[in-house]
């Protein structure tokens, strides 16, 4: 791929990509995000078990439309990660399995831990978008 090539594609990329308005972000990660922080922090497991697998999913769902939509390449590993976590916080907070009793942690900023080299790592090795036909 030619330079213009792949700069044309990171615009159109770009136009299309979720991550490209603050209001879209806000709602589809900062709120579930704080939701996610206030409720491990300062709320019961009954609130967290609901609280968390639908925060988990909507940013799951949210990455995955987004790789899906422009290509976006940390998209396609935080899409998959994100909705592990739901479905092991639905799991573990509505005691379906018992996964010990640190598990919340483990989720919480396992997952976010994991989510930050994965924003990260896979664009700096392959570009922001990978190559999507407009």
């Amino acid at each position: 791929m030619s330079a213009e090539d792949a700069k044309n594609q990171s615009a159109i990329g770009s136009s299309r990509d979720v991550m490209s308005s603050a209001t879209r972000m806000l709602l589809l990660y900062g709120l579930p995000v704080l939701a996610i922080y206030l409720t491990g922090h300062f709320g019961d497991r009954r609130t967290a078990a609901i609280v968390w697998p639908v925060a988990f999913l909507i940013m799951g769902v949210a990455c995955v439309a987004n790789a899906r939509r422009c290509g976006r390449v940390h998209c396609y590993f935080t899409g998959p990660l994100f909705l592990l976590a739901s479905a092991l916080s639905a799991v573990h907070g509505w005691n379906l399995v018992d996964l010990g009793s640190r598990t919340w942690e483990v989720i919480g900023y396992g997952t976010f831990a994991l989510a930050f080299v994965l924003y990260f790592a896979p664009e700096a090795i392959w570009g922001r978008y990978f190559r999507k036909n407009p």
